[in-house]
């Protein structure tokens, strides 16, 4: 378990919670997400993977229904929530050093192929002057 914090925001007149101590369990199957509620008991939310950094959590014996949400190698997770009639929105901080699963595409070139060399700024500044 990766010990993180977590800000939650609220859609009603109520103030927002922010550093709330959380435990995550991340894994390329899914999150796993400890918070304590209200009255500091804790709550388990837990959701699968939906694509990559996309997760849909739900803590069913506390009637939450979640989503959190991140870019590739980002250690900040955001997303919506709804418990009963109360929504909002939160952010995930995850530490720096952890180290986020991710999926790896491999591109193929077809036989033949040239890689193209990147070119810096060097050269364009000489393709620049040429023009002019």
């Amino acid at each position: 378990m990766i010990n993180a914090k977590l800000d939650i925001g609220f859609f009603e007149a109520r103030d927002a919670r922010t550093d709330v101590p959380v435990q995550v369990t991340l894994d390329e199957r899914g999150l796993t997400l400890v918070m304590p509620n209200d009255s500091g008991e804790p709550v388990l939310l837990h959701g699968e993977r939906r694509g990559q950094g996309h997760y849909v959590l739900r803590a069913p014996n506390a009637g939450i229904d979640a989503s959190l949400h991140r870019f590739a190698d980002s250690t900040i997770l955001e997303g919506f929530w709804r418990n009963g009639r109360e929504r909002g929105f939160w952010r995930l901080h995850l530490p720096l050093e952890t180290v986020m699963p991710r999926e790896t595409r491999v591109v193929k070139l077809p036989a033949g192929a040239r890689k193209r060399r990147a070119t810096g700024t060097r050269n364009a500044r000489k393709r620049v002057r040429r023009a002019a």
